[in-house]
């Protein structure tokens, strides 16, 4: 029996696990980014999904990602997934 002040721990809600294959460089890459930015993987991955779930939608709206210089000169465009292939990265020089 619990007394009236008494609290419960509260169960942690079931999280789906997705399981995924990288290289050794990829692994490597990730362990360095979330160090870099003081989070988890999984916070990290959730980070890049947010991203590029955002991208994806302006993509769909006819709009471009651009890597910018400090004035504002476009250096690199990020080219989005288009049904026919997965171009990652397309410089713009």
């Amino acid at each position: 029996m619990l007394n009236e002040g008494a609290q419960t721990l509260a169960q942690p809600k079931s999280q789906p696990v997705i399981s995924v294959k990288v290289s050794p460089a990829v692994y490597s890459d990730v362990e360095s980014m979330a160090a870099d930015m003081g989070v988890t993987m999984p916070r990290l991955f959730g980070y890049v999904f947010g991203v590029l779930k955002t991208v994806m939608s302006e993509g769909r709206k006819g709009r471009k990602l651009l890597i910018t210089s400090e004035d504002g000169t476009p250096i690199t465009e990020i080219v989005l997934p288009n049904g026919a292939g997965f171009d990652a990265l397309s410089a713009i020089q």
